[in-house]
This record gives structure tokens, sequence and C-alpha cells, in this order.
């Protein structure tokens, strides 16, 4: 009996190109899931962001009209909002006046790098039409971890001007 001698190696050429098929689609799928994750990791960062330059904009609010400004005294220092782990934030507060505009600068104290931060920027300047009022903007930023210059950082920030 002889064999047909065109039909050699046909099973072994069936079995690699079956096997690259399948890897192909495999490596498809993978990167699909991969980039799946990347954005759904973007948008819980984008969300802890959010929430952190919100507790910000309370924490200002809080200091500035329900204490009556008297929390903001530079070199000064207050509590407000909790971190991760229950410990509450202790703002330190920095003032530079330049003419008749006060500028108030809040950052937690001893915060680790990883967890979630926030900073505040609150400007008081004379009402132009109102003589003795004050005219006040509140930048409140959050960050998803405190390495503000991180690449995977997200930042979100909330302005309120009354």
């Amino acid at each position: 009996m002889m064999k047909n001698k065109n039909q050699n190696g046909y099973a072994i050429l069936f079995t690699v190109i079956l096997v690259s098929i399948i890897s192909l689609i495999s490596f498809g799928l993978s990167n699909t899931i991969y980039k799946q994750l990347l954005i759904s990791s973007g948008a819980r960062d984008s969300q802890i962001s959010f929430f952190q330059s919100d507790m910000a904009t309370e924490c200002a609010l809080y200091a500035d009209i329900f204490k009556g400004g008297e929390d903001l005294k530079d070199g000064g220092s207050f509590n407000c909002g909790f971190d991760k782990d229950g410990n509450a934030y202790t703002m330190n507060v920095s003032l530079i006046t330049y003419g008749d505009v006060n500028t108030y600068t809040l950052n937690p104290g001893g915060v680790s790098t990883t967890n979630p931060c926030f900073k505040i920027e609150i400007r008081k300047t004379p009402n132009l039409i109102f003589t003795g009022a004050q005219d006040t903007k509140i930048s409140a930023s959050g960050y998803n971890t405190c390495n503000q210059y991180g690449s995977r950082t997200v930042e979100r920030t909330i302005e309120v001007n009354y």
C-alpha cells in the first residue's frame, strides 16, 4: 500500500492555523478587558476626586460662613472632614495679602500621598458696588491621591462664588 505524499503534514498545518486563530481571539479579548479595567478605574478615581472636592467646599463654607471666618487665621489650623481611615483632616491655613485681596490657602496636614486629599483656596476681594462688603471665591480641588503630580492622579475642582 502506497500513501499519498501530498497529504503529509496536513494535520500539523491545520493545528497551527487553529492555534493561531484561538491565540488572536484570546489576545483581542484580554486587550479589551485591560482597557475596560483602565476605564473603570478612571471613573472610580474621578468619583473619589469629586467627593474630595465636595468635602473641601463644605469645609471652606463651614470655616468662612458658619464659623464667621474665625478659623481662617494665618498659621492657624482646624479640623474638618475625615480620611478613609476615619482620621480628621487638620487644615493648615496660610494667608497671602496683595493690596485689598486676601487669599487663604488651606491644605490638610499629615496625609499620606496614597490617600485621597484636597486643597482649598479662598479669595476675598472688596465689592466694588457695596462699600464694606466682600466678594468671596472658593476653589476646592480634590485628588484621588495626595501625590498631585503623579501620572494617575485625577483632579476635580468646584468653585463657589458669593
